[in-house]
């Protein structure tokens, strides 16, 4: 088309506006996403594409096993006091919130559940207890290196 042309992408002189659709793509749009990387692979922020993309309700059937889940007795948000009686905050997967901003920057085991939606069960207090009798921050770390051959992503 010349320049100074004039065009009306296809709408007739006082037909209704040209109102192209907002919204594009998938709709409905998955309310959640679960990432699947190789093993072997590490999870890099940076990367705006990496490993396959699940949608848990799209329909697609898929089967997952879960072989470890690090700190599995533990859930987000819960606050625990260590071995050394300085009180910590976990956000899985494995971020640990230091209450008195001290060093190190990971709790020393046995945990004592203190906190966990308003108020810890005594079942949730035994299972902590049991499960940080022994071992450290570094065996759950070194655990889940082993079977996926990746690093984990902590924040810096």
């Amino acid at each position: 088309m010349p320049g100074g042309d004039p065009c009306d992408r296809g709408a007739r002189p006082g037909g209704p506006p040209f109102r192209p659709a907002l919204e594009t793509g998938w709709l409905p749009r998955p309310a959640t996403y679960l990432d699947v990387l190789r093993q072997g692979e590490s999870y890099d922020a940076r990367l705006e594409e990496q490993g396959y993309e699940i949608d848990p309700v799209g329909g697609v059937p898929f089967q997952l096993e879960l072989l470890f889940r690090p700190f599995a007795f533990l859930e987000t948000g819960d606050e625990v006091v260590d071995r050394d009686g300085r009180a910590w905050k976990f956000h899985a997967p494995w971020y640990w919130n230091e209450f008195d901003g001290g060093q190190p920057s990971t709790p020393s085991w046995p945990l004592a559940l203190l906190f966990r939606n308003g108020g810890p069960t005594p079942e949730a207090v035994a299972a902590v207890a049991k499960a940080t009798a022994s071992g450290s921050h570094a065996d759950e770390v070194s655990r889940w290196v082993e079977l996926t051959r990746a690093e984990p992503n902590t924040p810096a």
